[in-house]
């Protein structure tokens, strides 16, 4: 009885949080993820494990920071932490602890395949349409519609991401 009640009354003392991202214009993202950022890179991501959370990044260029390693460890430890997909990815690390970076799910670290889903307003998907929950020519024309509007966003970000990197070659 007594373990039980330390145990409830711990956690009602234990801080819970999750992650909690703000949802910025692309400008506001990107100054905020540079300000925050000791290394910013773009690697090619070659091993993840689902199971640990780690993952191993070739560099490609480096664009904020220095680092005389070619590859680097990344780790996840909290909610907030990014967990990359395989290929090409822009890092904005938050720490760089000797050869580990660990970045944040809420920054401007993003894949080149899918740049758009990065936390900004400027990406924000359209909402499905009611057509689309029918059989019909109007809900084949309506998923049409709608994928041309995704696939118009994805064209801006990766649009957007080019420039990016430009921009972030001169500040070095």
């Amino acid at each position: 009885m007594k373990a039980t009640l330390i145990i409830f009354l711990s956690l009602g003392i234990l801080k819970v949080s999750a992650c909690d991202c703000k949802i910025r214009t692309i400008k506001e993202s990107q100054a905020t993820s540079y300000s925050s950022s000791q290394l910013i890179l773009i690697g090619n991501v070659v091993e993840i494990d689902t199971v640990t959370g780690n993952y191993r990044i070739e560099i490609m260029e480096l664009l904020k920071g220095s680092s005389t390693i070619k590859t680097i460890s990344g780790v996840t430890t909290t909610s907030c932490s990014g967990f990359p997909s395989l290929g090409p990815w822009i890092i904005y690390a938050d720490s760089f602890e000797g050869e580990t970076i660990e970045f944040s799910s809420c920054g401007m670290s993003r894949s080149f395949s899918d740049p758009q889903y990065a936390m900004v307003k400027d990406y924000a998907y359209p909402i499905p349409p009611k057509e689309l929950m029918k059989r019909s020519d109007d809900s084949t024309n309506a998923y049409l519609e709608l994928s041309k509007r995704i696939l118009t966003i994805k064209e801006k970000a990766l649009a957007d991401l080019k420039i990016e990197i430009e921009e972030l070659r001169k500040r070095r």
